[in-house]
């Protein structure tokens, strides 16, 4: 169906980069990646890391508005990223939710 994985980021402190977030074509548009996005914030807050990066590449239209609906924030190419088949960087900054 698809999958999603999280790696520690060195370059930006208290980061992990989003990986390989992946639908396959019979999975999308349900509401499933938006839900993987959301369970690994909430794995990376419980972990005590404060922030999310990940990169994409300009063709993935939907992934980009998936990153955009989950509020990821579009960078610049960080100065620290030296391979070049992805050209869209994005980061979210992680809040605790308090309890209802």
């Amino acid at each position: 169906m698809g999958g999603i994985g999280l790696e520690r980021f060195v370059y930006f402190p208290s980061c992990l980069e989003v990986q390989k977030c992946y639908l396959c074509p019979e999975a999308r548009n349900k509401g499933w990646g938006y839900r993987l996005l959301e369970i690994v914030e909430q794995e990376a807050i419980q972990k005590g890391y404060e922030m999310l990066y990940l990169e994409t590449h300009s063709i993935l239209k939907p992934a980009i508005a998936l990153y955009r609906k989950r509020v990821f924030q579009e960078i610049v190419r960080p100065a620290c990223i030296v391979h070049s088949k992805m050209d869209r960087f994005f980061i979210k900054k992680l809040e605790v939710q308090p309890c209802d």
